[in-house]
This record gives C-alpha cells, structure tokens and sequence, in this order.
C-alpha cells in the first residue's frame, strides 16, 4: 500500500455552500426595477386655449410629440396658410409651457393648409424640444391661429377630436 501524503482539503461547510448558492442565486434572478414608461398626453379645454394633461415634470424629457385633430364649430370657413404663412405653420399654432410662458421650437411634420369649412376637421402633428425648460414647468398650452375670420380659434369655435401626445427621454 502506498501511503503518499497527501495534501490537506479544507472542510467543506454546507451552511456556508448554502447561502453562498442562494445569494447567487438571487443575483441571478433580481433584475431591475422596470422603468415606468412616460404619461401619455391628451388635451382639455381651460378657458381661451386646451392645456396638455396630466401634468408633468418637462424638463425631465428631452421632446413632446403632439398629434391633435379639431372640428371647425366657428360656424364660418377657417383658413389656414400652412407654409405659406410668415412664419411657416408656426404661425398659426399659438403655445406656451404652463405655468410658465416659456416658447421652446417646435418640428411640424403636419399641419392644416388651406380651407375648412364648418364640421371639418384640421389636424397638427408638433414635436416640441423640451430641452432646456425649467423644472417648474409642467405642460403646455395652445389654440390654433387661423388666417380668415375668427383669427385666434377657442374652445367653443374648434372642438377637439383626438389628442394624443408623447414625451420621449
């Protein structure tokens, strides 16, 4: 019989191997918290314009991406220039951040160009830089701006049909 020596094993602790084994274990399957994705806007009439709710922190997204539809209830034809305008399609969308007046630039991918009559529909879709507001400013305010008779449209001369907007990171 051989009797070589050999080398000395530590004991093995099975409470230790056993909570070493359940904390990897739980690494494993933890996983983050999920981020909840942004509130989805919609618009609501508030006195002499519509306003974006609920409120939010701005500053917290880097744009807001309106798409919104109006019914002409003026009981008289709207006109709107589109590009045409001075100012492009801007000019005929009045908005401002609440409750600031803050009036950061905006994209306009579409936007009503040319006569509406009475029961039609007119439609934007706005993306808005939010990049640089102050944390105070929770939502944004606006009315269409029409190139014919009524001029500034309110709630009561447009209706809103849809509304949906999307903060994006």
């Amino acid at each position: 019989m051989d009797h070589a020596i050999r080398p000395h094993r530590p004991a093995l602790h099975v409470p230790a191997l056993v909570c070493l084994g359940a904390v990897l274990l739980l690494a494993a399957c933890t996983k983050p918290a999920p981020i909840p994705p942004p509130p989805e806007l919609t618009l609501e009439e508030a006195g002499a314009w519509w306003q974006t709710t609920p409120a939010v922190t701005l500053s917290e997204y880097s744009s807001l991406r309106i798409q919104m539809t109006f019914k002409n209830t003026s009981g008289v034809t709207l006109r709107f220039l589109g590009s045409a305008n001075a100012d492009g399609p801007a000019g005929e969308l009045q908005f401002w951040t609440t409750p600031g007046i803050a009036e950061p630039t905006a994209t306009f991918a579409a936007f009503p160009e040319g006569d509406y009559a009475p029961d039609a529909t007119f439609a934007w879709d706005v993306t808005i830089d939010l990049t640089g507001l102050a944390d105070a400013e929770e939502g944004f305010a606006l009315r269409p701006l029409e190139s014919n008779l009524v001029g500034t449209v309110f709630p009561g001369q447009g209706e809103v049909v849809d509304a949906t907007g999307t903060l994006a990171k």
